[in-house]
């Protein structure tokens, strides 16, 4: 009986013009090497949510990390700005935050910096400190999901 449920279900959504969302790789061509070499996206969509990667610090200009946690966090909200605009979102749709600290201790740097580029209606924000990020350099690593509209009309 369920098994005809499920198949009267699918026969309908079918009917009705339902599709299942597609995943849509978030690359920028000057990123791309993080696609070949490191085999992950900037970010993947789905319908109207994005999970952009973990992103760092780095300084593109100058091939390094700074050494300031405030510059490194400026750069990561950047490349998250970057890669949603791409994706067709802005950071008033970011939903969830998740953040990587080496020293938590240095949190209100980051909430600084934070408050620039979300300054009101704050998204979820999960804050952790790891002993160790992917070079001995990055300060912070920062993640989000953003659901497009979400954000301020």
């Amino acid at each position: 009986m369920i098994k005809v449920y499920i198949l009267l279900s699918s026969l309908f959504l079918v009917a009705c013009g339902a599709t299942s969302p597609k995943r849509e790789l978030i690359n920028s061509t000057n990123h791309q090497w993080l696609y070949d070499n490191w085999n992950f996206s900037e970010a993947v969509k789905v319908g109207s949510q994005i999970w952009v990667s973990g992103q760092v610090g780095y300084d593109a200009k100058t091939k390094s990390y700074p050494e300031s946690l405030e510059k490194q966090t400026e750069l990561v909200f950047e490349n998250i700005q970057r890669i949603l605009k791409q994706a067709g979102a802005s950071m008033d749709d970011i939903v969830e935050i998740t953040s990587y600290h080496r020293d938590i201790e240095k949190i209100g740097t980051v909430t600084k910096v934070k408050k620039r580029y979300i300054p009101e209606d704050y998204p979820a924000w999960t804050a952790v400190e790891v002993a160790k990020l992917a070079r001995p350099t990055i300060l912070i690593e920062i993640k989000v999901v953003a659901v497009m509209g979400a954000g301020k009309p």
